[in-house]
């Protein structure tokens, strides 16, 4: 860092230290901060966004009077891929202040699981779902299916 400043400016003297970038967010802290990203898989996060999320909670609360459904009657579904033999990244961002995190972008093409978690408006819940990888069951009528499972 210390040679670009030199190439900028030859006539000055200037060492640039370890700490310049923490000293650099400290002076101009009402414009930028540090954050922490958090993984989010490429498709996740570009369907993220502030239009696509207020559409979908206006839908919700106008379905919810219309049919005047009742808390304990609407459910909450979400299912969450949980990749083996990798850890979440983290990778640390410079943005504009006030933002909560930055989110890092990754492909999720790993070996994986799913879970999924099930919780009521009223705040009833139950114990999550995994579901492992499969293998395809097509044309195999003599398979045991105690359950009677679809």
């Amino acid at each position: 860092m210390s040679e670009i400043v030199q190439l900028k400016a030859p006539e000055q003297t200037i060492e640039v230290n370890k700490n310049w970038t923490d000293n650099f967010l400290h002076w101009h802290r009402d414009h930028l901060a540090r954050y922490w990203s958090t993984s989010l898989t490429t498709v996740r996060g570009g369907a993220a966004n502030r239009g696509a999320v207020d559409a979908w909670f206006n839908l919700l609360e106008e379905t919810v009077q219309q049919y005047n459904i009742h808390p304990e009657s609407l459910f909450n579904m979400d299912e969450t891929c949980v990749a083996f033999g990798r850890l979440p990244t983290k990778s640390c961002h410079i943005g504009a202040s006030g933002q909560c995190q930055q989110i890092n972008l990754s492909d999720g093409n790993r070996e994986t699981a799913t879970m999924c978690t099930l919780i009521s408006a009223s705040g009833d819940f139950y114990p999550p779902t995994i579901i492992f990888k499969g293998s395809q069951l097509q044309g195999k009528a003599d398979m045991k299916n105690p359950l009677d499972a679809l």
